[in-house]
């Protein structure tokens, strides 16, 4: 059997292909049991821990930045009903004010028509009188 010179180069390369890869696995079985070797892979799984723990700690505190923002916003909700309920309070006291001097001006106007009602009352008692008197007389 003979083989071309184009299938013993591809045969050349192919076991030179096959031996470097043997080379790699065994560089990288020997480097996974070298001491070096699993303190990077300690030190890349504590990294992975840490980054994880980051991550948490960055969602903790923007829970807490949006728990504190509600806050503020409730606060401030409760500081604006607060201020309506006071105002409703003015109203009603402005209100109270309103009926109170209209009944004042209605009691006011009472009088004066009281003291007209008797001023007229005796100017009519008067006329009474004098057209009597000028019966009589």
């Amino acid at each position: 059997m003979y083989y071309s010179s184009l299938q013993i180069l591809e045969f050349l390369i192919q076991a030179s292909f096959t031996y470097q890869s043997f080379r790699f696995q065994r560089y990288h079985i020997l480097c996974q049991n070298s001491p070096e070797q699993s303190r990077i892979v300690h030190l890349e799984n504590e990294s992975q821990s840490l980054q994880s723990t980051l991550n948490d700690l960055r969602d903790q505190i923007e829970k807490l930045n949006i728990q504190e923002y509600q806050k503020r916003i409730d606060l401030q909700i409760k500081q604006l009903e607060d201020k309506d309920e006071y105002i409703e309070k003015l109203k009603e006291e402005i209100e109270k004010i309103n009926v109170d001097w209209r009944f004042s001006k209605v009691l006011m106007f009472h009088s004066e028509m009281q003291k007209i009602v008797n001023i007229t009352s005796q100017a009519h008692a008067r006329l009474n009188y004098k057209y009597i008197q000028s019966q009589i007389a």
